[in-house]
């Protein structure tokens, strides 16, 4: 069991250094490069002992949301959603039909490979996936975000303005943006209405903006 233990976590750790040996460069400019934009629900906010249940994704190619090129998860959870229920409505029942973390991972990793990662809020997604590669592919990255939350921070004090904390909510920002609304805590919503305020915020920076300053904006 040992040995097959060993080898699983082998092979899984070509598939992360793969991931990571494709994450683009820096210097790439943000019209050049794809972006993967998610969002996760978890049974609650502690990495160390709570565990992702849903994971909602889509791709921009040429700075455009494809519907066509998204992903939505649910995943198993060796503990009960609990009281996280009241959140994002995903039931025990329904991480019993889920998929397997180490699959779905996998699957992620791939579909995510070449792009850069973007979230609203990203050190949730960041920490959370960090703890799953570590789990599942022995390797604890992590791995670089741009953080749309950073980033409209970053517009806010541009255009001078003064606001509180609850005005940097994802729904919040896309009402700013006059985006479309998104039903908050839904992993595929959530991860869509991030899509659309990423493209927002790059269309006041300039697509020229590299990856590696959007990078040094979401810290």
């Amino acid at each position: 069991m040992s040995r097959w233990l060993d080898f699983f976590r082998q092979a899984a750790s070509r598939d992360l250094q793969q991931f990571i040996d494709a994450i683009p460069s820096g210097h790439v400019p943000a019209r050049d490069s794809d972006f993967v934009v998610l969002d996760i629900e978890t049974t609650g906010l502690n990495p160390k002992r709570d565990h992702i249940i849903s994971l909602g994704a889509v791709r921009l190619s040429q700075q455009t949301i494809r519907p066509a090129n998204a992903l939505l998860q649910i995943w198993q959870s060796p503990t009960s959603v609990g009281d996280s229920a009241l959140v994002h409505g995903i039931t025990d029942e329904q991480l019993l039909a889920g998929t397997k973390p180490e699959d779905a991972l996998a699957e992620f990793l791939h579909f995510a490979q070449g792009a850069q990662l973007v979230a609203h809020h990203a050190a949730i997604e960041q920490q959370f996936l960090r703890k799953a590669c570590l789990e599942y592919h022995g390797k604890a990255c992590l791995l670089p975000f741009v953080d749309t939350l950073e980033l409209e921070k970053q517009l806010v004090v541009r255009r001078h303005s003064l606001l509180t904390n609850d005005a940097y909510q994802l729904t919040t920002c896309l009402q700013r943006h006059q985006l479309p609304a998104i039903k908050a805590h839904q992993a595929f919503e959530d991860a869509f209405g991030t899509a659309y305020l990423l493209l927002a915020q790059l269309a006041e920076f300039g697509d020229d903006i590299s990856l590696q300053r959007l990078r040094q904006l979401s810290r």
